[in-house]
């Protein structure tokens, strides 16, 4: 779960929220904060994004 996002921060400015849930990321499973750093350490051109906000799923999507 996010639990704070600065205001000009690059998570601020691709819309991402305290509250939010990562669920999913380029077809891995988001469980804990080391399957997150995983994906991160492979530097993907794009990334496909699940989350969890308000009880809705979203997909966000964003290329490097």
């Amino acid at each position: 779960m996010i639990d704070g996002v600065r205001r000009n921060s690059v998570a601020g400015r691709l819309g991402f929220r305290p509250g939010d849930v990562i669920e999913e990321v380029n077809g891995n499973p988001i469980k804990q904060v080391g399957d997150l750093q995983k994906v991160q350490r492979d530097q993907p051109n794009s990334w496909r994004i699940f989350l969890r906000r308000d009880g809705k799923r979203l997909r966000m999507e964003f290329r490097a």
